[in-house]
């Protein structure tokens, strides 16, 4: 039997952390421009509820901030139990100013995957988070 389980936002919360510096995918509506999604590696930072990462300077991605609202998810799967799992996030989305701040997210030691120079601190904050389970015929294990 296959079923699908609600994930609460304190065990979205705590698969955020267990996912933190692996990849997950951020979606922005540009304005005047289609929607995109791109994978990001990322930290979770719990003190601010955020999804953390790095870009450039000038990248299609810190010109899609400019739409202030995004939404970042990770997910599992495993084909073999037909199981998986996934937790979004909605949050504003906004680049990290203060040196303090920054600072503070130095301290991750994230180091972008992709090639080139990521100066820049990006942070959504989750205003909402939600996750589901697909239960299949194993009995489900918890990835963090």
């Amino acid at each position: 039997m296959i079923e699908f389980l609600e994930i609460d936002r304190d065990d979205c919360m705590r698969m955020l952390v267990a996912a933190s510096g692996g990849v997950g995918r951020i979606a922005l509506s540009p304005s005047a421009a289609p929607p995109m999604i791109r994978p990001v590696n990322f930290a979770f930072d719990d003190r601010t509820q955020s999804v953390v990462f790095r870009s450039a300077l000038g990248s299609k991605l810190r010109e899609g901030l400019s739409s202030g609202t995004a939404a970042f998810e990770i997910d599992g799967t495993d084909p073999v139990e037909r199981a998986g799992w996934s937790v979004i996030i909605v949050g504003e989305a906004k680049e990290v100013t203060d040196p303090a701040e920054i600072d503070q997210l130095e301290d991750f030691e994230l180091k972008p995957w992709a090639p080139g120079v990521k100066t820049h601190w990006v942070r959504i904050r989750a205003t909402s988070a939600s996750g589901r389970r697909i239960v299949g015929r194993g009995k489900w294990v918890s990835p963090g």
